[in-house]
């Protein structure tokens, strides 16, 4: 019997460390800034497509054009975060825009909000930008270009999340792709990170 504690000893090693402290930490050389914190945060990307077609008006079902009803959705997931979990991560990103902004100079990817907590002021950007009822500022400020490439967008929200997340454990992250043709891409509209 001896001889299996000392094989498994010898496997797992010591787990009080050989001192009998059971993990004191008075002995423990570690950086606080690169340990690894735990939340129960979840974040989430929000992809928005802004070539022409998403422009065009609706079926007749419906009211407004596809962006239109895009914005819509990210205002009301915003609003629906603040309310029930405000310490999740909410970022918006445009893609197929003329304009870029991102941290790698993606071309036609445009980062409108990085991720962070929701507030009000990320709400009231939407709501100015649902208020031109046309479009023409957000063509005038952003443009449309269909000669995005889909990986760099991708690739885009996975820099998203590794540069914000990198000292966290989040409980869930993910990107969510809503789109007006079925042709943009053949992965599921949810492409988790």
């Amino acid at each position: 019997m001896a001889s299996t504690l000392d094989s498994v000893s010898w496997l797992y090693g010591d787990i009080d460390g050989g001192d009998g402290d059971f993990g004191g930490d008075e002995d423990r050389d570690v950086d606080d800034a690169t340990e690894r914190r735990y939340d129960n945060k979840d974040s989430v990307i929000l992809l928005v497509d802004c070539t022409l077609p998403m422009f065009q008006p609706a079926d007749d079902d419906e009211e407004g054009c596809c962006f239109e009803l895009c914005l819509k959705c990210a205002k009301s997931v915003l609003m629906n975060k603040i309310i029930s979990s405000d310490k999740d991560l909410v970022a918006i990103v445009l893609f197929g825009t003329e304009k870029h902004k991102n941290s790698s100079d993606f071309k036609h990817v445009y980062v409108l909000q990085d991720l962070d907590q929701p507030d009000a002021e990320r709400i009231l950007q939407l709501e100015r930008m649902l208020d031109d009822a046309d479009f023409r500022k957000f063509k005038k400020d952003y443009g449309h270009n269909s000669s995005f490439s889909l990986s760099d967008v991708l690739w885009c929200c996975s820099i998203i999340f590794s540069n914000r997340l990198k000292n966290w454990m989040i409980a869930m992250s993910k990107s969510l792709l809503p789109d007006s043709t079925s042709s943009t891409c053949r992965l599921p509209m949810t492409c988790g990170s």
